[in-house]
């Protein structure tokens, strides 16, 4: 069944991800996984795949943001002790 999705723009944004077998087939599909976190593929997916609520949008940029400045700050936290 394939599914009709209402904006599927969003999947422009991602280059084709190619991994070249030079030997086992298990260590490419390591290298793919690999990739696929690494450009986070599968939460980028995930995040249009069903429809979110506005009030829900709001709370995720939000929990978002909060987690990006207690990282900025933990990183600072460690420069200053360095020096």
């Amino acid at each position: 069944m394939e599914q009709n999705f209402k904006d599927d723009k969003y999947l422009d944004d991602f280059k084709p991800i190619e991994v070249f077998v030079n030997g086992k087939l298990d260590d490419a599909i390591h290298r793919f996984r690999a990739l696929v976190t690494k450009e986070k593929v599968m939460s980028y997916l995930k995040l249009h795949y069903a429809y979110e609520k506005p009030s829900e949008k709001k709370r995720r940029k939000q929990r978002e943001s909060a987690q990006r400045q207690r990282k900025a700050l933990m990183m600072e936290n460690i420069k200053e002790q360095q020096y």
